[in-house]
């Protein structure tokens, strides 16, 4: 069996923690802990997780940090964290980075682009400022922005050489008329960035209403694998927000079909060993 690093996966508690966006979003409940993903991942399970920050109340970000920690300390196969870091806000960010340098498993930082009022804010003087000094660290950026916002992402990127970035969802692509090319044409200039790889995760929305998931996805799938390659492309369920459009077990027989072509290699170095590599897990 190909051995698996989740490279994308959520926890959160309602009772230990604020999360404004939820309520929002119907079809998502308070609670999701990793009892509830053990029970719904088909077996094998991965051998380790990459927990990414939940979004909760940005005055919590380093609650939620050590809150992680403790169900990692309990036996939870937490290997690395992606922490939440608002990196456009200058000596504020600087002070927040501080207070996580001293947290072993912090592996990088997500600012949620998605939520920036206007699209070129992705490549404002603050954020990439602010994306420089992660330079400075080991830890990557995680990017999670909408299709809308590629331009300016690539813009960023590029002020930002010595900055490593993990594209998350591959940029949210949509099944809009006429969006697939587009986003086809940014994704070939972000793969010319060699300081960005890209997770293969969230797309579970985007399913043939009639084939399926993997009918779907496998057009978007072969633009990831031309313009990021096999070593450039990380394995993640997004689990529990693939709750909305699929099961966690429905996701992963998608993906387990959409990589059946390819060689033992490629599909180790997808759902293993680019993650290790790239979250140092």
């Amino acid at each position: 069996m190909t051995p698996c690093i989740d490279s994308h996966v959520h926890f959160w508690d309602g009772g230990v923690l604020e999360y404004p966006w939820l309520k929002g979003v119907a079809g998502l409940g308070p609670r999701y802990l990793p009892g509830d993903y053990a029970a719904e991942v088909a077996p094998p399970a991965p051998s380790r997780l990459v927990f990414v920050e939940a979004d909760c109340d940005s005055k919590q970000t380093v609650d939620e940090v050590s809150w992680i920690e403790h169900l990692a300390a309990g036996g939870v196969p937490i290997a690395g964290i992606v922490a939440q870091v608002k990196l456009d806000q200058g000596k504020a960010s600087v002070e927040q980075l501080g207070r996580l340098r001293d947290r072993p498993l912090v592996r990088g930082v997500r600012h949620m682009l998605q939520y920036l009022p206007e699209p070129n804010a992705c490549a404002s003087s603050e954020l990439i400022a602010g994306a420089r000094r992660l330079a400075e660290t080991d830890w990557v950026f995680d990017l999670c922005c909408h299709e809308g916002q590629l331009e300016h992402v690539i813009e960023l990127v590029r002020q930002c050489p010595e900055t490593r970035f993990v594209l998350d969802h591959a940029g949210k692509p949509s099944m809009k008329v006429d969006a697939f090319e587009l986003w086809k044409r940014r994704i070939a200039r972000l793969g010319e960035c060699p300081n960005v790889v890209c997770k293969f995760s969230g797309m579970s929305g985007l399913a043939d209403p009639v084939r399926g998931i993997a009918a779907g996805v496998k057009p978007f799938f072969h633009v990831l694998l031309a313009y990021f390659g096999g070593d450039r492309l990380l394995y993640g369920s997004d689990w529990p927000v693939v709750k909305l459009t699929a099961t966690l077990a429905e996701w992963q027989a998608a993906v387990a079909e959409l990589l059946g072509p390819l060689s033992d290699a490629q599909r180790s170095a997808l759902m293993h060993d680019n993650a290790a590599r790239v979250y140092r897990v």
